[in-house]
């Protein structure tokens, strides 16, 4: 949404929802945006470096689950590496452990493995 006022957009936090904060327009209140963690935010979450070599490494270029290419992800959306057995659990690092996901179908995944499928031994 836009308004047709020419003034400076202002940043309301939004703790009680899952985005950081809202641009609105400081005199109707009109939304314009959603606004993103900033980069200095020590809380924000940061892929670790150990990941994005996995994309490098296995990647063919598409999410193996949905088949939707890197360069077209919607979004903030990219390619992560999924491990079949978590660390915790004995997992490794090799390829046949690993699946590389778009974010949407990356928590799918945790998503199944937190509550619908039995704990790992």
């Amino acid at each position: 949404m836009t308004c047709d006022h020419d003034c400076e957009p202002e940043v309301v936090l939004t703790p009680d929802l899952p985005h950081y904060g809202k641009q609105i327009c400081p005199r109707c209140k009109a939304f314009l945006k959603w606004v993103p963690k900033p980069d200095s935010d020590a809380s924000k979450y940061r892929r670790p470096e150990s990941h994005r070599e996995l994309v490098a490494r296995y990647s063919t270029g598409k999410c193996q689950s949905c088949q939707y290419p890197a360069d077209k992800l919607p979004g903030r959306q990219v390619l992560e590496a999924h491990h079949l057995v978590p660390y915790e659990a004995g997992g490794s690092d090799e390829r046949d452990n690993i699946l590389i996901l778009c974010t949407g179908c990356h928590r799918l995944e945790h998503l199944k493995r937190n509550y619908f499928r039995p704990p790992l031994d």
